[in-house]
């Protein structure tokens, strides 16, 4: 029996071993990992720890995960300055990739103005343990009184963009191989 509960620093090694395994982004090297973390852990569970949520077993252990940034226009001032230039360090195209990503959240942030990051490891899948966790972040943002929240994934992951609908999301663009969604809270 699987729990959702809040993140805690203990739970980082976990979280980045999750988002190695579940990445679609290779990871053969340092630097691909590297971009991976700063990229898709660290802000969140950095600057807000609070808006991190984590799926564990009967040991405690995480095997799936939400983070978000309740304020996108935020999340860009301060990642721009405290982890962008890291990812520029890896090389021209981490940072194109990094800004892209970004910058394409821009258009909706006003509306939309939290953002996600969601993985479960594959065994926990299909047991609904997605669908907690998003409802834990989607209540703790209604209590903050985050209006909207947003993600992007690939635009050709068919099941990542099924199980988004179903928690509320719709399709707001798809552009160079990406697709963004969000859903009112």
């Amino acid at each position: 029996m699987l729990k959702i509960r809040k993140y805690q620093e203990k739970d980082k090694p976990a979280a980045l071993k999750i988002l190695v395994e579940t990445s679609r982004i290779p990871t053969e090297t340092e630097k691909d990992l590297a971009y991976l973390r700063l990229m898709y852990n660290d802000y969140y569970t950095e600057v807000e720890p609070e808006n991190c949520f984590v799926a564990v077993n009967e040991d405690d252990e995480a095997v799936g995960y939400i983070i978000c940034a309740s304020d996108h226009k935020r999340f860009k001032r301060l990642f721009k300055k405290f982890y962008l230039p890291e990812i520029k360090e890896l090389g021209r195209d981490y940072y194109t990739r990094a800004l892209m990503d970004i910058y394409g959240h821009i258009f909706f942030e006003k509306k939309y103005t939290a953002h996600l990051h969601i993985n479960v490891l594959s065994v926990c899948q299909g047991q609904g343990t997605g669908s907690q966790l998003m409802d834990a972040l989607k209540n703790e943002l209604r209590l903050k009184g985050v209006k909207g929240l947003m993600l992007s994934c690939a635009a050709d992951n068919d099941g990542a963009i099924r199980f988004y609908k179903r928690n509320g999301f719709k399709e707001l663009l798809t552009i160079a191989g990406g697709c963004i969604m969000a859903t009112e809270l």
